[in-house]
């Protein structure tokens, strides 16, 4: 898009349109915090927010384009011990390893303090479980690993591992 004067009401001056793109993008900033106050006012217990440009894909744990050992997060929101979080746009986690000798169950969160999205590895069993969450965190998947995977799918396919979606909605 060719760049040309824009007069904004803010401050009365000319602007070239990659300018007004990024008012408009700080005012959308700012809309969704005020969004995310209220909601963490209105007495929503800890969970995802449902809405922005995913919906109720906010926060969605799936797998990666190309099938490989990690796993991507799309962009949303969440309230989480009364407080906002915000995953501005997709993140993809690190790789994971196959288990050695049994299945495994591995839970990912979102945790408030850290700031990120954590994958807390679970313990090798004939009939495993998923770790507890940390303080100030919420689940939003658990990853079930099988012994010879290749890769995690968003499904159970019998040979490989699979995502289970674990997020609580609290506006959907």
């Amino acid at each position: 898009m060719a760049d040309y004067p824009i007069v904004l009401p803010v401050d009365g001056g000319d602007r070239t349109a990659q300018s007004h793109r990024d008012w408009l993008n700080e005012v959308w900033i700012e809309l969704k915090a005020i969004r995310r106050v209220v909601s963490s006012l209105s007495g929503w217990d800890d969970g995802v927010v449902c809405g922005g440009d995913n919906g109720l894909n906010s926060l969605k744990v799936q797998a990666t384009t190309a099938p490989s050992m990690a796993v991507e997060i799309l962009a949303g929101e969440a309230i989480i011990s009364k407080a906002a979080y915000s995953l501005e746009s997709l993140d993809t986690t690190s790789t994971m390893t196959a288990p050695s000798g049994n299945p495994r169950i591995d839970t990912v969160q979102v945790n408030l303090f850290t700031n990120a999205i954590e994958v807390l590895t679970g313990v090798e069993a004939g009939s495993p479980s998923a770790p507890a969450i940390s303080a100030d965190s919420i689940k939003i998947a658990e990853i079930f690993h099988r012994v010879g995977e290749t890769s995690i799918e968003d499904a159970d396919d019998a040979s490989n591992g699979y995502i289970t979606d674990a997020r609580t909605k609290i506006n959907a």
